[in-house]
């Protein structure tokens, strides 16, 4: 009879091949960007494929609803909560092309996804530092006039109980500069296959909601946080009430 490894075993095995996946596909991106002197097409081969071939290896499957407001308004700020390190892969699979990201600064030296953030040119935010955090997001602003999208997480880290926290406007305003919509991205069970602070992935399936896109242009500086507050209870409301159950 065969060894069973067991579910750490199974979860040992799926993180391995899975990081492994992600290391070959970053390097065939960056052989394709040098070949090609392109960038963008780097990081959309990465996004794509590359994060398709990761989760298979991983065992992660992911379900959709309302995918097509994924590509109905772009460029767009993609607003998603956040519950664990597996959400930037799975953000990446989901809007697969022109597509970078914000993240908090510690980020940066992750090395799962150091490599990912560098070539996607993600802005890294200094949330102790008021000043570096606007000269970032001003940048992203222009980057979004150049046609690319933003996956943004308005919490500004993972959520240590799951609870969805209380949303920064960052993200709100960065769609208000740049005169595009917030497309609210509801994800669940992230957090149950790979948890805060986990460095193992368990085989599963991550269900994913788009919601309707968000016009912010009208919002004004006195209705600003009760729109942002709105997105949110949207997003707990979703996470609750989940569509199709």
């Amino acid at each position: 009879m065969g060894l069973n490894p067991g579910p750490a075993g199974v979860a040992l095995f799926r993180t391995a091949a899975g990081a492994a996946g992600l290391s070959a596909a970053t390097a065939a991106a960056l052989g394709l960007g040098v070949l090609n002197r392109s960038r963008r097409e780097a990081v959309n081969l990465l996004a794509s494929a590359g994060t398709e071939f990761s989760l298979a290896l991983a065992g992660i499957r992911i379900e959709v609803m309302g995918e097509d407001r994924l590509w109905s308004h772009r460029p767009a700020v993609f607003a998603f909560n956040h519950q664990s390190a597996l959400d930037v892969v799975v953000m990446a699979n989901l809007l697969r092309r022109d597509v970078t990201g914000v993240a908090k600064r510690e980020a940066a030296r992750d090395p799962r996804f150091a490599v990912l953030g560098a070539l996607a040119g993600v802005a890294y935010v200094d949330r102790r530092d008021h000043t570096q955090a606007l000269s970032a997001l001003d940048q992203v602003v222009g980057r979004i006039g150049a046609g690319v999208s933003i996956a943004i997480a308005p919490e500004g880290t993972r959520s240590r109980t799951g609870a969805v926290a209380p949303f920064k406007t960052g993200a709100f305003h960065m769609a208000q500069q740049a005169g595009v919509p917030v497309v609210p991205v509801v994800i669940r069970d992230s957090g149950v296959l790979m948890p805060r602070g986990s460095l193992l992935v368990r085989p599963g399936t991550v269900h994913v909601a788009v919601l309707a896109p968000v016009d912010v242009s009208a919002w004004d500086e006195a209705g600003f946080h009760e729109g942002v507050a709105a997105v949110r209870r949207d997003v707990i409301d979703t996470l609750r009430h989940w569509p199709g159950e």
